[in-house]
């Protein structure tokens, strides 16, 4: 049995973990919203050049033919990743788990500490649980961040932070970087910028 002051350090550290994971969902359906009206942007603007391209292919030289076969050629390879990848469908998908953790916090956040027990603990981390095992976060690099983000937002020690390179910081949505641990940053934090 947990005494009133594990339970209110539990459902903190609960809490926690929960806004990290909405923070990661949150980065994850931007980036495929971004992926897709890049990939629709793509597609429109060669469609249409690749339609004035054709409509000289017969009267041109080789060079503009080559670029109407090009453009063509592209813009069918972004059309197909955008329909095969689904990257609005994965934006919907990473909004919808973005909104039930956010009502799994609310609900923890909500629960008054005289209210506080350990049955409604067990209750909200058996949810979280779920909802971690259905959705695993496999982005690592992208979890670290959002770790780093809950840290700031809760005000926590800045000694906490995770040692994130920029080069796994530009790839944290498409690599997942499963053999990289991200330790606890050593180094001096200056205002809001973390020295890697």
């Amino acid at each position: 049995m947990l005494d009133p002051i594990e339970i209110d350090e539990n459902f903190e550290q609960l809490e926690f973990f929960i806004e990290q994971d909405i923070r990661y969902y949150s980065k994850r359906r931007i980036f495929f919203e971004r992926m897709h009206r890049l990939a629709m942007l793509f597609v429109l603007i060669t469609s249409g050049s690749a339609s004035v391209a054709l409509t000289g292919f017969f009267f041109s030289t080789e060079v503009s033919q080559l670029v109407a076969v090009l453009l063509t050629f592209f813009n069918g390879v972004i059309a197909a990743l955008d329909i095969v990848i689904g990257f609005s469908t994965k934006a919907r998908a990473n909004e919808s788990i973005y909104k039930q953790l956010s009502r799994l916090l609310d609900s923890a956040q909500n629960i008054k500490n005289t209210e506080r027990n350990e049955d409604l603990l067990i209750k909200i981390k058996n949810s979280y649980t779920e909802y971690t095992i259905e959705n695993p976060p496999v982005y690592k690099a992208l979890r670290a961040m959002s770790y780093n983000e809950a840290i700031v937002s809760r005000a926590y020690d800045e000694d906490k932070f995770r040692k994130i390179s920029f080069w796994k910081k530009i790839f944290s949505n498409v690599l997942p970087f499963s053999d990289s641990n991200f330790p606890l940053l050593q180094q001096s934090i200056t205002g809001n910028h973390i020295a890697n």
